[in-house]
């Protein structure tokens, strides 16, 4: 079995998953954070309608580049999967990132960058894509008039060249992890647009939609929607909901969009029954932020959200500057924020005064917990059981073959791709010929077939069409079965005889220990050799 049929790497991003989900149970991290959010500047080119970094004293330090790597190579060691640069400010600001980013990615970590896109420039978005890098813009709108309104710092043309710039990075992504997201942040200026947003986003081919609702603040009074036109931004994302299921596109729904607990449209259920779908309703999951991720600001704090918990006592952890990354994430500041995060419950925390009301991550918490969902240590166990029983299936049935083949399988189409014009005496080079099978019976392949391999040879004639030699080896044998009508190109190691002067060889196929083709019916290929003086 092959890694692409069963990769490795899936495998370790299931393991951390289930140590994340024990390391809940025994109330201690077993393993570090699967996602660490750093902050590297908290400088912005868009002045966004709805950010409240005006109004919020901020942090000037930002990370020398030198300390910043040595932070990377520190997570790797702690076995986190994924750093993800974000704000705070515009990351691209930080003269630093893409250099930062190729650390990451060199370090064998998962990349994300959350941006409001300004900057990208073609380069840079081919680049990424090529690295592997997972691009989450913070777009907040489907068209460029509610664009301009909402990133008041954007220039014209931005949102067109930004939306292109996305399109392109579908084409290019070439490394695994390389993919699209958008982040949108309900108001009033926007809230029309949740539907276009989620049209828009499959068009561009982003992978997932995160809606989260604007926090309220007396700053942004006029931009705070009234009870009728929440229920209608929440009835807009239950639609965006399903049709990302049909579409299989993440939405990710800050729980202060859902419906109250308990509250249901009409002919719709709550309850976990639905085929392949353990909890529908994403609701009443416990909040594991202290188990799987973490954050570090641009001056090297560590802080356990990006969102604050009217619930929660203590926001700050330590400082690298200080402590080392795991001697602040096994420590007792983050033990007891563990303790009191899991107890909150964001789908009944006020959305006036906490800030668990805006978390979108429910989904992915369930996804932690249920250890049977899409892509989790239990079904891929299940599916890899799966493969092994079809692969065990497919070795009974080729093994079952007769060894020897009989005549009427012996036929054959052989055709010689480019040779040199002339090699010296005793050279050597590969010569590609491509090799049908002409027969109603496949052609076994030498890890099934054993003694009885399917290869191909050469005889050696001199221009009057006598054999000079019959049988030389190396032969090149089928790396896989060849059923009939199929064919392979397979590379022929000729070596040239000590004489010069020009001769023949003939392209024969054999089955190891019962015959060569042509002796039971089969074609040859005739090619010409000329060895140089």
């Amino acid at each position: 079995m092959s890694d692409s049929e069963y990769p490795v790497r899936e495998l370790e991003k299931a393991r951390r998953r289930y140590l994340v989900r024990q390391g809940v149970f025994r109330q201690r991290p077993l393993t570090g954070p699967l996602e660490v959010g750093i902050i590297p500047t908290y400088r912005c080119n868009h002045g966004c309608q709805f950010c409240a970094l005006p109004h919020e004293p901020t942090i000037h330090e930002e990370m020398p580049p030198e300390r910043l790597t040595a932070v990377i190579a520190e997570l790797a060691a702690a076995n986190v999967e994924q750093i993800s640069f974000t704000g705070g400010g515009e990351p691209l600001l930080y003269r630093s990132l893409p250099a930062m980013v190729a650390a990451v990615r060199d370090a064998g970590l998962a990349c994300s960058v959350c941006t409001n896109g300004s900057l990208l420039d073609e380069d840079l978005v081919r680049r990424w894509a090529r690295q592997g890098v997972h691009v989450a813009v913070s777009l907040n709108a489907a068209t460029d008039a509610v664009y301009r309104q909402v990133h008041r710092g954007a220039r014209p043309g931005d949102f067109a060249r930004i939306v292109s710039l996305l399109r392109r990075f579908n084409e290019w992504a070439a490394g695994e992890g390389a993919f699209v997201s958008l982040n949108f942040v309900v108001h009033r200026t926007n809230r029309h647009e949740i539907a276009a947003l989620a049209e828009l986003s499959r068009e561009i081919g982003a992978a997932q939609v995160q809606y989260r609702l604007i926090q309220p603040r007396e700053v942004h009074r006029d931009l705070l929607l009234s009870a009728a036109e929440l229920d209608e931004a929440r009835e807009a994302v239950r639609r965006v909901e399903d049709d990302g299921r049909e579409a299989k596109q993440t939405i990710q729904v800050a729980a202060v969009l859902r419906p109250p607990t308990g509250s249901k449209r009409s002919g719709e259920t709550t309850g976990g029954d639905a085929a392949g779908d353990s909890f529908p309703d994403r609701s009443g999951v416990h909040c594991l932020e202290g188990y799987a991720a973490a954050y570090i600001d641009a001056d090297g704090t560590v802080f356990p959200c990006c969102l604050r918990s009217a619930d929660i006592r203590h926001h700050q952890m330590g400082r690298l500057t200080e402590r080392t990354f795991q001697e602040i994430w096994t420590g007792s500041a983050y033990a007891e924020f563990r303790r009191e995060s899991f107890a909150l419950r964001p789908e009944e925390a006020d959305p006036l005064v906490n800030g668990c009301a805006h978390c979108p991550k429910a989904s992915h918490f369930l996804y932690l917990t249920d250890e049977l969902a899409a892509g989790n240590y239990l079904d891929l166990a299940r599916g890899r059981q799966t493969m092994l029983t079809d692969e065990a299936a497919r070795w009974k049935a080729r093994a079952g073959r007769p060894a020897p083949l009989p005549d009427e399988a012996m036929r054959v189409s052989l055709r010689a791709g480019e040779r040199p014009a002339a090699i010296g005496p005793g050279e050597s080079f590969l010569l590609p010929v491509t090799v049908r099978n002409d027969s109603r019976i496949p052609w076994p392949a030498w890890d099934i077939a054993g003694e009885h391999a399917v290869g191909l040879g050469y005889h050696l004639l001199d221009t009057r069409g006598r054999m000079l030699a019959f049988d030389n080896n190396p032969r090149v044998y089928l790396a896989t079965d060849l059923h009939p009508g199929e064919e392979t190109t397979l590379p022929l190691k000729v070596t040239a005889p000590a004489e010069p002067g020009r001769y023949r060889l003939v392209l024969a196929m054999v089955q190891e220990g019962v015959a060569w083709f042509e002796q039971r019916g089969g074609d040859v290929g005739r090619v010409s050799l000329t060895v140089k003086g």
